[in-house]
């Protein structure tokens, strides 16, 4: 099974990049889900390179963004090529780390999207904010719903959205009736719905399954989850702070957490961890802790964590308990 029959691989770019650095040591980092894909990767850098005998091995770490790389792992490499991810809008990778953009072949047929579109016109939704992440260009999209009467209210070439950063989308959504994420899965609409505290409509277009799919109702049970956790929250005195460590240490956002909870008179503990699951939450877990707040990734708290048996805060939710202000939900910090 080859990349090539599911994406389409930046050629250009990484051709550029090989050139230009001559490389004896290559680190490929593939995101999850597509690791499997390493021999195929092999064998196009292979029939890209210039000199033989270079040693190309793949980063194994769990990749889920261009927010968190070893850097420990990273540095021992001339060049480090990293699929599928832009660059991280709050943090500067190492010089030596190149993103590749794969492009996805899954598209959207003209059935689903003559379908969105009668949806879009029965519900009003005529000016429309549209984003997608890396892997799905919006243009045709754009361009087909534009020429079914709709209006795109945003710039579209600053439509790649991550799961705490949505580009200018708070500023577009004044203008819009309702927000279109392009992409697979859960993860970005619920966080645009979050980010915008479920106050416009938001709708996916899903390439895997060519499919749309209406949001709110999702967003609305997770908000109702996530108050009950900053209620529960309220009572505690003594946190744990767990700071993350590359693009995802977030020393500003500590240190306020510090000065709020000092404010309170609470107590606190600070922990670092690249990783955070369950399993690290109860071997650090003890009866000195009443909740916990993840600085690192905000989705943490949300889709791995939320069942744990103590509150499990992101920095926004903590800072709602802090100045006790619960009318607007505040994600991701």
């Amino acid at each position: 099974m080859e990349i090539t029959d599911f994406y389409l691989i930046d050629e250009g770019r990484l051709k550029e990049i090989l050139e230009r650095y001559n490389p004896r040591k290559i680190l490929v980092q593939l995101p999850e889900g597509l690791k499997h894909f390493y021999p195929s990767i092999l064998t196009h850098i292979k029939n890209l390179l210039s000199r033989r005998n270079v040693i190309i091995d793949l980063d194994a770490s769990p990749i889920f963004g261009s927010c968190l790389m070893d850097t420990s792992i990273t540095s021992h490499y001339d060049i480090v090529l990293h699929f599928g991810h832009e660059e991280y809008p709050y943090w500067k990778a190492p010089k030596n780390i190149f993103f590749i953009k794969l492009i996805s072949k899954n598209n959207i047929s003209d059935d689903t999207l003559n379908r969105f579109i009668k949806f879009a016109l029965d519900h009003h939704l005529i000016k429309l904010a549209l984003y997608g992440t890396a892997q799905h260009p919006l243009e045709s999209i754009g361009e087909r719903l534009v020429d079914a009467g709709l209006e795109i209210v945003n710039d579209i070439k600053r439509g790649t959205i991550f799961g705490c950063w949505f580009s200018d989308l708070i500023e577009t959504v004044k203008m819009a009736d309702g927000v279109i994420v392009v992409s697979g899965g859960d993860f970005h609409p619920l966080g645009v719905g979050l980010y915008l505290n479920n106050s416009k409509p938001i709708i996916s277009l899903d390439p895997y399954t060519d499919t749309f799919r209406h949001f709110n109702n999702l967003v609305y049970g997770v908000l109702k989850k996530r108050y009950y956790k900053i209620l529960k929250a309220s009572e505690a005195h003594a946190w744990m702070i767990l700071a993350g460590v590359q693009g995802q240490f977030r020393p500003a956002i500590v240190e306020k957490l510090k000065q709020e909870i000092e404010e309170r008179g609470d107590e606190y503990f600070i922990a670092h961890s690249a990783y955070v699951t369950r399993e690290t939450l109860g071997n650090i877990d003890n009866n000195k802790i009443d909740a916990f707040i993840i600085t690192s990734c905000p989705r943490l708290p949300i889709d791995d964590l939320s069942d744990f048996y103590k509150p499990v805060l992101t920095p926004g939710e903590a800072f709602m308990v802090f100045n006790n202000i619960l009318q607007r939900y505040l994600y991701p910090w």
